[in-house]
């Protein structure tokens, strides 16, 4: 997996070289883009092709030590229901690579402090 990251002082300028060499991005692996929410509003009007791009796999994510005891608990509990298992299962289908490729997969995973293995794809990976 790519961890892109400290591309929070981007601006205009920045972000056309990036819409122009976009495709330097694609890989097999996941490729994460970790951004202020100030830089992404910005990439419709300037990496437009890029933000066509990724735009559907695009997730606002909030970091585990932000957010209150109370609200984290709520949302790993609504995720454990939706899915239906419970942390340790999510654990084990990581490291199988048998979770399906999903935001929300991912969140649980840092939620739970582990998100190394956000976007592993089996054993070894």
């Amino acid at each position: 997996m790519l961890v892109l990251h400290g591309l929070d002082e981007f601006g205009p300028r920045d972000l056309r070289q990036v819409d122009m060499y976009r495709s330097r991005l694609i890989r097999e692996q996941p490729t994460v883009l970790v951004l202020a929410e100030p830089v992404v509003a910005l990439f419709p009007e300037h990496a437009p092709n890029f933000w066509s791009w990724v735009r559907a796999s695009t997730f606002r994510a909030i970091l585990e030590d932000t957010l209150p005891e109370e609200d984290r608990e709520q949302r790993l509990a609504a995720m454990r229901e939706h899915f239906g298992f419970n942390d340790e299962e999510l654990v084990r289908r990581a490291l199988d690579g048998s979770l399906p490729d999903e935001p929300d997969i991912a969140e649980w995973l840092v939620l739970i402090g582990r998100g190394e293995l956000v976007g592993r794809r089996g054993p070894g990976t």
